[in-house]
């Protein structure tokens, strides 16, 4: 079952090499995210001395709920930032579509 998941995240991360993103941010995650989920795997007892000797009672897996949190707040809060830019862009856009049939409007009666 390991090395299935080890393909799994293998094959994500050669598609986020291979494939061409728009957004570097998500290029970013796709190898960030492959890269930790191999290491999980592979170095499963390291992780869970690690997530002992920083606190975490329950090891790995309470560490990795903790940074899969953490992430997730970084990616709604950048989502939420590129929402209201696009939102911002649309109004802009609606605004000029507006004068431009105010315009169209005007001299076609005028």
């Amino acid at each position: 079952m390991k090395i299935l998941f080890i393909l799994i995240f293998l094959s994500i991360f050669l598609y986020a090499l291979i494939r061409p993103f728009e957004n570097i941010l998500a290029k970013s995650y796709l190898l960030f995210g492959s890269i930790c989920g191999t290491l999980s795997i592979v170095f499963n007892s390291s992780l869970n001395n690690l997530a002992y000797s920083l606190g975490f009672e329950n090891g790995s897996p309470t560490f990795f709920l903790y940074i899969s949190l953490v992430i997730l707040f970084l990616l709604i809060f950048y989502s939420s930032n590129e929402f209201s830019k696009l939102n911002r862009r649309n109004e802009k856009l609606a605004k000029e579509i507006a004068l431009i049939n105010r315009k169209l409007d005007d001299h076609i009666s005028g």
